[in-house]
């Protein structure tokens, strides 16, 4: 069946907001504020449902989907081939240890995805992993190329008022991390993953926090970035 068909049938009733999530076109408006062209080459990681690569796939002339969920990756796919996309290439991969030569993109998209890497190498500092995703990233960038970062802010006004973080837990984004950690332990959280985690892992951070991040990833070539705190 259509894919659109499919996700009023099994997704929509039962959860609305991921229905909303998946299909919502605006959700890439974003890409007006930057120099995007019908001859750009872009990387979405974390591609997910597919939703920013097939909303920019009719103005640029390359969209590289990188998902590590095979599902997803298999869901996106279909997507993009019912929906007429001939021009997105969907990878399954890790976006650790991303499989491209360097200089290949103008733009990489990582939205969503900065605050979940250090999950997928729990042998180092969280904010280390993070700094290794962006230095990773800025390899496969040209010269002149633009990274785009979604994520929350650690003390958004919706966390103060008891929203739940990564952890699927209120307040833990507030807190020290070495505090936030405990209550995860006592917590016996898992970050809605198949292993338990007894530290906190999903660093998020105030705009000021963001800025120093990517001042810290600016080794060699310089890279231009714009951080959108979509929470």
């Amino acid at each position: 069946d259509n894919w659109q068909n499919v996700l009023k049938k099994n997704v929509a009733t039962n959860y609305p907001t991921v229905y909303r999530y998946v299909v919502n076109s605006n959700r890439t408006d974003w890409q007006f504020f930057l120099p995007l062209h019908d001859g750009s080459n872009v990387l979405d990681l974390g591609s997910g449902w597919g939703t920013l690569a097939c909303g920019l796939s009719p103005n640029v002339q390359r969209v590289s989907a990188l998902e590590g969920v095979p599902e997803r990756a298999e869901f996106i796919r279909i997507r993009a081939s019912q929906s007429g996309f001939t021009n997105i290439q969907v990878l399954n991969a890790n976006f650790l240890n991303l499989p491209f030569s360097n200089n290949q993109f103008d733009v990489v998209i990582a939205n969503g995805v900065l605050e979940w890497v250090a999950l997928g190498r729990t042998f180092k500092n969280p904010r280390e992993v993070q700094l290794d995703f962006l230095r990773g990233i800025k390899e496969t960038l040209k010269s002149d190329g633009w990274l785009y970062v979604g994520i929350e802010n650690r003390f958004g006004f919706n966390l103060f008022m008891g929203g739940l973080d990564h952890t699927g837990l209120p307040f833990t984004s507030l807190m020290p991390r070495k505090a936030a950690s405990l209550v995860l332990k006592v917590a016996n959280r898992n970050y809605l993953t198949d292993v338990i985690q007894e530290e906190y892992r999903t660093y998020t951070y105030s705009a000021k926090g963001y800025h120093k991040r990517s001042e810290e990833r600016r080794v060699g070539k310089e890279c231009r970035s714009r951080w959108s705190p979509y929470h």
